[in-house]
């Protein structure tokens, strides 16, 4: 009976062990289904048709300290012009005329309205401190308070979309919720409205909430002129004896483009950094706080994929490339590059959409492959997200005159 009892005992332990086996096979084909050979690696190849899987790259962990550190670099960057330029205009309310002197050092991007220079746009016109590119109203890489706010953003937040500070309010859906109990139905562009009708207590509140990477904002219609700022660190709270916030030591610091020459900074700088600014003044000035929704919840993973691409046997004879690029996220950076078989580049043309999607077909391609050599030449298209660059097509072909 005992030897019974042993013999049917085995039996389970090896059903068990069996069943576990085919568990763990299930748990193995599950994983085997995704393809994760292609996750953050810079410059991978990817071939236009692939399951957009096979393109993602990570997410930053820290979103908000990713905006507050690109800020920061594009308000802090020392440059010096390579000639004397002046930039001057109106925007809403305001004016600004600024020179930029050649050989004297400056320190942040440019002020230019409705320019949105990027970081990685301005670095690529850096030649050893010197900047080399566009000094005019329309080809200069500089940004506006809002443009320098929209640029920091963009690079880990895809639901911005605002255009200005006019439309930058919860109401118009441009990718912000407010900060606090402030009714965020008042108004779509007036932050006067808010504050006006909204109990200081209230938006004390709401600025105590505020974290490094929020925003603060303000528009006034009556006035047609706005201002945002990229909130640098945590706020700083203190309390009356009566348990209440006080507004004149209660302060938060922020990071800032200006359209004036800031005069109690030791350098030459449009920008403000850590500017420390009491919750008084922000209710005088009509600022209102405001928070990305993709810091609440996580965007999905960025991946950059491509279409309709020009082939290997059509590129040698082509005058313009076809297809299209996109993203769930936005995209800084597009490089086009012809080198010769010693590597040699022969043509160059990189620029920085800021968008999600790009139509190859309406992009400036000018090779001048008549003019090459017989020989072997290659074809690279890149794509970069603030996350990774992306090889879309990297091939070889040949010109037989």
């Amino acid at each position: 009976m005992k030897k019974l009892f042993v013999i049917f005992l085995c039996l389970i332990v090896c059903l068990f062990a069996v069943a576990c086996a085919n568990n763990s096979k299930t748990d193995n084909n599950d994983k085997d289904d995704i393809d994760t050979s292609d996750v953050q690696n810079d410059d991978d190849k990817y071939v236009p048709g692939d399951d957009e899987d096979n393109s993602m790259f990570e997410y930053p962990k820290a979103p908000r300290e990713y905006v507050v550190n690109y800020m920061r670099n594009m308000a802090t960057i020392e440059w010096t012009p390579k000639t004397t330029f002046l930039l001057y205009g109106k925007y809403q309310a305001w004016k600004y005329n600024l020179t930029y002197k050649k050989g004297e050092k400056y320190y942040g991007l440019p002020f230019l309205v409705d320019s949105k220079g990027s970081m990685q746009e301005f670095l690529a016109n850096v030649d050893n401190g010197v900047y080399v590119g566009g000094t005019s109203a329309h080809d200069c890489i500089g940004n506006a308070c809002y443009d320098a706010v929209y640029m920091s953003l963009i690079q880990v937040c895809p639901s911005i979309t605002f255009k200005s500070t006019e439309d930058m309010l919860p109401k118009n859906n441009t990718g912000f919720v407010a900060i606090g109990d402030w009714n965020s139905n008042l108004t779509k562009r007036d932050t006067s409205v808010i504050i006006e009708n909204t109990s200081t207590e209230i938006m004390c509140k709401a600025y105590a909430q505020l974290r490094p990477g929020d925003v603060l904002m303000k528009h006034i219609v009556v006035q047609d002129a706005g201002h945002a700022r990229i909130v640098s660190g945590k706020a700083h709270v203190e309390y009356t004896e009566y348990n209440t916030i006080d507004i004149t030591k209660s302060y938060v610091t922020t990071i800032e483009q200006t359209n004036v020459w800031n005069n109690v900074s030791p350098v030459n700088t449009t920008w403000w950094v850590d500017r420390k600014i009491t919750f008084s003044a922000l209710l005088k000035d009509y600022f209102v706080p405001v928070r990305p929704v993709d810091y609440i919840e996580t965007p999905d993973a960025p991946y950059i994929k491509a279409d309709g691409l020009t082939s290997a046997e059509e590129i040698a004879e082509a005058s313009s490339l076809s297809g299209t690029i996109s993203s769930n996220h936005y995209i800084m950076k597009v490089e086009i590059i012809i080198t010769n078989q010693d590597g040699k580049e022969m043509y160059n043309n990189t620029f920085y959409p800021n968008s999600k999607k790009v139509s190859l077909e309406n992009v400036k391609y000018s090779p001048k492959n008549d003019q090459y050599e017989n020989g072997t030449y290659k074809f690279t298209l890149k794509a970069s997200l603030a996350s990774g660059t992306k090889t879309l097509a990297d091939y070889t072909f040949d010109i037989n005159h």
